[in-house]
């Protein structure tokens, strides 16, 4: 699991119907011994949040389906 590599998670569900729920995703991460977990509601939100927390070396990591970038680049 990759879940203990980043100090947090910020997540959201995606506008998709194949998506997990934002509890599935938190559950799923718990059980994988993520350290922090953000629940936002939606992917800008998430976006913003991990922005806002982010500090002078710290890198922010993107991933999942298509769908998930879709939402990123339409803010960025």
């Amino acid at each position: 699991s990759v879940a203990p590599l980043f100090d947090v998670w910020y997540i959201a569900a995606i506008k998709s119907d194949r998506a997990a729920s934002s509890a599935a995703l938190k559950k799923a991460l718990q059980q994988s011994c993520a350290k922090k977990i953000v629940v936002c509601k939606n992917v800008t939100q998430a976006m913003q949040r991990a922005i806002a927390d982010c500090h002078e070396k710290d890198r922010i990591v993107a991933f999942g389906s298509f769908y998930l970038l879709a939402e990123i680049s339409q803010n960025l």
